[in-house]
């Protein structure tokens, strides 16, 4: 134990020594209130990923022409690897229910 704590306190005193960042960032939803800085419609999308980073680009379209150039409405969001694909996941799921949803109600509507 002596030993260990000596290496421990060689190590503070190098500033060899490790930070878990893992449980920095979960929090329990009752923690916060979400602020909604903007809500915007898109209708197009693109991604870009740069192995660490994704880049997703939520397009309105088809904008609009501004001296012969059309513009268009562009919102970036960058996310590491890891939450790209809870997103992913996500937004698969939620499409998996609204057309087991879509299913069920046209079954029903086929019943009647």
């Amino acid at each position: 134990m002596a030993k260990e704590n000596e290496k421990n306190l060689k190590e503070l005193r190098t500033g060899l020594f490790k930070i878990s960042t893992e449980k920095l960032y979960l929090t329990d939803s009752e923690d916060f209130t979400p602020k909604y800085e903007n809500i915007i419609y898109s209708n197009g999308s693109s991604t870009l990923n740069t192995g660490n980073d994704f880049f997703i680009d939520f397009l309105t379209l088809p904008g609009i022409v501004v001296n012969g150039e059309r513009i268009v409405s562009v919102n970036r969001i960058m996310m590491n690897s890891e939450n790209a694909k809870i997103l992913a996941e996500q937004i698969l799921n939620n499409l998996k229910i609204n057309n087991l949803k879509r299913l069920q109600e046209n079954d029903t509507s086929l019943n009647k």
